[in-house]
């Protein structure tokens, strides 16, 4: 069996690190954890067990990422969105659910997140989110504009 795994690497707002995520077990199953590498190269550093697809806020004080994906009935990926401080401590659910893209807003007010063929906004101060629109990829043009990819 064919066994793949994605990355997605992120800088953090000061372009001197990368975080990135990677499966425990070379296979991509079971957990996956979140690193951080100076730009430059050098030793990776833990962020967080059991996460993956970290990014950092704008102001580079706040950690978004998915708690570890999980295989759902051969359909993909289902992970839920939770913020925690830049070292990856104070780790807390911010909303549950099946997602895989996450996007901060250029102001750090709002995350975009996709999955399932749709994409929400979530409020960071309040938790409340919305459906803005059916597409599987989002990314932020500027504070009040959403550019996502199309559904197939």
């Amino acid at each position: 069996a064919t066994v793949w795994w994605w990355s997605e690497p992120s800088f953090g707002p000061d372009g001197e690190t990368i975080i990135f995520h990677v499966p425990r077990r070379s296979d991509a199953g079971g957990r996956w954890d979140l690193w951080s590498v100076p730009a430059v190269g050098g030793e990776p550093t833990l962020v967080r067990r059991d996460a993956s697809v970290g990014i950092y806020a704008p102001d580079g004080r706040t950690l978004a990422y998915l708690d570890t994906p999980r295989a759902e009935d051969g359909d993909g990926w289902s992970s839920s969105l939770w913020l925690a401080d830049a070292d990856g401590s104070d780790p807390r659910l911010l909303v549950d659910g099946d997602f895989h893209v996450l996007r901060w807003s250029p102001d750090g007010t709002r995350i975009a997140f996709s999955g399932g063929g749709e994409t929400h906004v979530v409020d960071v101060g309040t938790g409340e989110s919305s459906h803005v629109a059916d597409g599987s990829i989002a990314d932020w043009l500027d504070d009040d504009t959403l550019v996502v990819t199309p559904s197939e």
